[in-house]
């Protein structure tokens, strides 16, 4: 190799080392912490649900399940599946999410042979998006414990909830309404004609 290659070539291959060793190429976010808290509304421990965390900048959604104590932890993917709390989360800026459904009734059902309808809505509407979130959280390296205190519902979105479950009643009401007059029918007929055997 000539003298003037040598000045030419050397230097880039030795910072394409550098580059290499560093990891200065990699633009993934590292997974360098952990998140775990609770969820609470007006100060009460939420005691079901899910919550998420979307990163303002680019990374991976983290998302948690609300435990019965109203506890949560967050992983990406699915972490350490034999350790509740094994699952790690980049660090940065994040808007979190929360949704939580009261229990179902059991009783009214989606369509012939469909599920249960969900229960009432325990968390308000604008928590279950990240466009209307207002849970801006800061996450650092290591361990972090976060709580969530959510707001309650408010009485216009509790109206609305009773507005649904009341039309989803009377649909119930006038099917089952539907299904006695089919059933009376035949009984009816043979009313008036005995009637008429009567009257003969």
């Amino acid at each position: 190799m000539s003298y003037i290659m040598r000045k030419t070539i050397l230097p880039f291959l030795m910072m394409a080392a550098v580059l290499f060793a560093t990891g200065c190429g990699d633009k993934r976010p590292k997974l360098n912490a952990t998140v775990e808290g609770t969820v609470t509304i007006e100060g009460e421990l939420l005691t079901s649900g899910t919550v998420m965390f979307y990163p303002v900048g680019d990374g991976p959604i983290a998302y948690g399940k609300i435990n019965t104590d109203g506890s949560y932890s967050l992983r990406t993917g699915q972490g350490n599946l034999k350790d509740p709390d094994g699952g790690a989360i980049s660090s940065g800026g994040f808007i979190a999410t929360v949704v939580a459904t009261g229990p179902s009734s059991g009783e009214s059902y989606k369509g012939e042979g469909g599920p249960p309808v969900i229960g009432k809505r325990l968390t308000a509407d604008k928590y279950a998006s990240k466009d209307t979130s207002d849970l801006l959280v800061s996450v650092k390296q290591g361990r972090n414990v976060i709580v969530l205190k959510l707001e309650a519902i408010e009485e216009v979105e509790i109206l609305e909830d009773a507005e649904e479950d009341a039309e989803t009643d009377e649909g119930q009401i006038d099917s089952k309404s539907v299904l006695e007059s089919e059933d009376t029918t035949p009984d009816e007929d043979q009313a008036v004609e005995s009637s008429m055997e009567t009257d003969q």
